[in-house]
């Protein structure tokens, strides 16, 4: 793996410990939607530099893809999905 992906990776990892990073990130998802999410495929493309199998791409497009949709599919009202 290319080291600067796997800096990226650990900085996004530890930029959330930041109030300021999460508000603009929220602020970014509040502009762009669901959009956002692509942001996640930064790492993978530093990781090959910018030139991905477009299979490891399909599949890390539908890893991120699913749970966006199922959560923009989910009703407003529903309760959190609590394990305890």
């Amino acid at each position: 793996m290319n080291t600067t992906a796997a800096w990226f990776t650990l900085f996004l990892y530890l930029a959330y410990a930041s109030a300021r990073w999460r508000a603009l990130l929220h602020r970014l998802d509040a502009r762009v939607g669901d959009g956002s999410v692509a942001l996640l495929l930064l790492p993978l493309l530093l990781a090959t530099s910018l030139r991905p199998d477009p299979v490891i791409l399909l599949k890390v497009v539908i890893y991120l893809l699913v749970p966006t949709l199922l959560l923009r599919l989910r009703p407003k009202n529903a309760r959190p999905a609590d394990l305890y």
